[in-house]
């Protein structure tokens, strides 16, 4: 003899399992997703130091560079975040099977995760140029 709550929780434990794993990597996939996003938004900006050294020499201030830096930043951001969309709605198209009584279409947790990324590269990129506004002028465009 089991009570009905038993017998309900055994027929959904592989549905509740999938989802478990699922969710698990999609964790795993935003963190992994949050560090490259951070560390390439940082190495793109230290390559790009002479270039703002530059910039700095000719007039513009660590402001406006900072300024510049974030909106390419976020421009790339966005642009991840439309193709980032996209594949999701496929990829809930060829998961649909395995969700259990979850819409396949949630726009809340993919605005949530564009949010995310866009505050890591907004981050990512101000701390990145606020190290590169403060480089002196002749020594980013000597190179060294």
């Amino acid at each position: 003899m089991r009570s009905l709550d038993e017998i309900l929780s055994a027929s959904v434990a592989p549905q509740r399992f999938r989802a478990a794993f699922i969710g698990s990597l999609a964790l795993l996939a935003l963190v992994i997703a949050v560090v490259g996003v951070y560390e390439v938004t940082s190495y793109t900006v230290s390559e790009r130091m002479r270039e703002m050294g530059i910039r700095v020499a000719l007039g513009e201030s660590p402001a406006q560079v900072r300024r510049r830096v974030i909106v390419e930043g976020l421009q790339l951001s966005a642009l991840g975040a439309g193709l980032g969309a996209g594949g999701a709605w496929l990829a809930t198209r060829a998961l649909r099977s395995m969700m259990f009584e979850v819409g396949t279409a949630d726009p809340w947790t993919l605005a949530a995760v564009a949010t995310v990324m866009a505050v890591v590269t907004i981050l990512a990129a101000d701390g990145s140029a606020r190290r590169a506004g403060r480089v002196d002028p002749l020594t980013a465009i000597r190179g060294r």
